[in-house]
């Protein structure tokens, strides 16, 4: 824990990237023109933060990006947002209010701002923006699973197949039956993920490569067989999630629990709530919860390796360490749960020469976790962090890791393995210190949880008696708490009901025709599965540029207008209104959904939703 605990700390207290040189002479001139202090905070790939004096007042952040985006205000194709947290901008200090102003005009006359990135980072921006084409691997689970074939020694099972198949149709039969099979990503962007995984790398490369490496073949492959793409993944998904129940139970197996309890431990994972509904989904939450379980899997083989093997131990500790990169390479917020990981074996060590080779290999799975995997993906999160798209890390770690200990302390002496207990309690933690910082989805929150599901089970499981009574009293406690889990499962958001209503008639579309939406108003995103329609021309419209993406239809030309869920908010409305007003249209379907918003802080101000799709009358 102590070793976790420096390796967040020197992160979360990392100075920002530092800027190159072509930024500070760019600065340097903007200063000398403006006649102001001038200043570069911070350099990430696609993202400057500058620093402006004001004078008899604070200093004002800026940040200046290119393209696509939320933005205060816009430059040409630069967008410009103040650092503030205030409801009025109006009530913000004069002189600062100054500052931005004269920005702003510096830059519509010197727009060749350079937004190449970090010293650091500009290597890594390069290697992202190459990555954003062509085919996709996944080296680091490729390599892990090469390892794992070389190091295997087939091993008669106590249990024999039955217990593992037992799980195994139990997992799958839940989640094919009860997944959602739609997206699950907030404020509309679940199909931005899936225009990732499709191979549109632009979509995901901010948050890592990982995304794309994972699921790019798999929807490639589905749409070979004659299977919608998304469908394929949702399925792949499904297969992540049921697999992490057995790689429990291995788990379970390795850290000393009896085939009862193992079998108890897991199919509680296998019924759980929460890990069934999100499964079949586009999220990447299955996906990780799977490869960090075969990465704590490797880390206890890796200590229960005779002496005489170190070579295996090691391999086993690399094997372990190429899964936790790959997850790592998804999404950055997840590093804080996956370096927790490699501790699974050191909490379950019985014997000190075996707690310091587990922490040797806690440390070293760690190592190249963070060296080898997380650069681009930190730098973005640095730079949400900064203009508030983002939940910050730092500050949630060190109470929830407080709490861990505290919880720990309690139940260590009732645990039959304390150290299991301890690490299931850091993990559940610091799940819920980070799930509700931005707000999202109450089913979102429950699925943030999954992260932390197996290890809180585990560390339960370490409290199971050993006498037959009591394990047929958990297993019936079990089988409530599921009950009632299952009658409590949040309903389908407008959002997802409208993913599915839109994919209806996206995929009947006939080709080459032109859809176009409003999907940017202030906070709110849109996105469409127009992936599924052949050769459309997809337009989306950003409220803040309307005047300078006025959509033109040709005479004759196939088009449609789609009013989607974020025209019935208030940030959207007056945008789709003023798209609708120039056009000719004729409403071709229409659905009426329940208004349940995908983030609490994006409500809808009307109790029923009406989705539509007009068709462009032809001149």
């Amino acid at each position: 824990m102590a070793l976790s605990a420096v390796l967040f700390a020197s992160l979360s207290r990392a100075q920002e990237p530092g800027c190159p040189p072509e930024v500070h002479r760019w600065v340097e001139r903007a200063g000398r023109e403006l006649g102001r202090s001038v200043r570069a905070e911070a350099c990430h790939p696609g993202f400057l933060r500058l620093r402006l004096r004001a004078e008899g007042a604070p200093p004002l952040d800026v940040e200046v990006a290119r393209g696509e985006g939320p933005a205060f205000h816009r430059v040409g194709d630069l967008r410009l947002s103040p650092l503030l947290e205030v409801s009025d901008f109006s009530a913000v200090e004069r002189p600062r209010r100054e500052a931005l102003v004269a920005l702003e005009g510096w830059l519509g006359r010197n727009p060749g701002v350079p937004l190449g990135g970090a010293a650091l980072g500009a290597p890594w921006a390069r290697r992202m923006e190459a990555s954003a084409g062509g085919a996709a691997v996944p080296w680091c689970l490729v390599g892990a699973v090469g390892l794992l074939l070389a190091l295997w020694r087939r091993k008669k099972s106590p249990e024999g197949p039955r217990a593992w198949a037992g799980l195994a149709l139990l997992a799958l039969a839940a989640r094919f039956a009860f997944g959602l099979w739609s997206v699950l990503h907030v404020n509309g962007q679940g199909p931005l993920w899936l225009e990732g995984a499709l191979g549109d790398g632009r979509a995901t490369a901010p948050y890592g490569p990982g995304y794309r490496e994972l699921f790019q073949g798999v929807t490639r492959l589905a749409s070979a067989l004659g299977v919608a793409p998304d469908h394929g993944l949702f399925a792949a998904n499904a297969l992540a999630s049921a697999s992490a129940v057995l790689l429990l139970h291995a788990v379970a197996r390795a850290l000393g629990h009896g085939t009862v309890r193992s079998a108890l431990v897991a199919g509680a994972l296998a019924v759980h709530p929460s890990s069934v509904r999100i499964a079949a989904t586009e999220s990447y939450f299955p996906s990780l919860v799977a490869l960090s379980l075969g990465a704590a899997w490797c880390a206890l083989r890796a200590t229960l390796e005779p002496r005489e093997a170190p070579g295996r131990a090691a391999a086993w500790g690399v094997a372990g360490a190429l899964l936790t990169m790959q997850a790592a390479r998804v999404h950055p917020s997840v590093w804080p749960f996956l370096a927790l990981v490699p501790w699974t074996a050191a909490a379950a060590a019985p014997r000190r020469g075996a707690l310091v080779a587990g922490g040797v290999t806690a440390g070293a799975l760690a190592g190249l976790v963070l060296t080898g995997s997380l650069g681009p993906g930190l730098a973005t999160l640095r730079a949400q962090e900064a203009s508030g798209a983002a939940f910050a890390l730092a500050p949630h770690a060190w109470w929830a890791w407080a709490l861990a200990a505290l919880v720990g302390a309690l139940g260590w002496r009732r645990s039959r393995a304390p150290g299991v207990w301890l690490l299931g309690g850091a993990q559940a933690a610091l799940a819920f210190a980070s799930m509700d910082r931005y707000g999202p989805s109450e089913l979102w929150s429950a699925a943030f949880l999954t992260l932390a599901a197996p290890w809180a089970l585990l560390a339960l499981g370490s409290l199971l008696p050993e006498g037959r009574r009591a394990q047929v009293a958990a297993a019936v406690a079990l089988v409530a708490v599921t009950l009632r889990g299952a009658f409590g499962v949040p309903e389908e958001t407008t959002e997802q009901r409208e993913f599915a209503w839109h994919r209806r008639w996206l995929a009947a579309l006939p080709v080459g025709c032109t859809v176009f939406w409003v999907g940017a108003a202030g906070p709110r995103r849109l996105y469409l599965p127009t992936y599924l329609a052949r050769d459309s021309r997809p337009a989306r419209l950003d409220a803040a540029r309307l005047d300078a993406q006025t959509v033109t239809v040709a005479p004759g030309a196939c088009a449609y207008y789609v009013q989607g869920s974020l025209c019935a908010s208030a940030e959207g409305r007056g945008a789709c209104a003023r798209v609708a007003e120039h056009l000719a249209l004729r409403e071709a379907r229409r659905a009426r959904l329940p208004g349940v918003p995908s983030a609490r802080h994006l409500p809808y101000d009307r109790p029923v939703v009406d989705v539509v799709v007009y068709r462009v009358a032809r001149d």
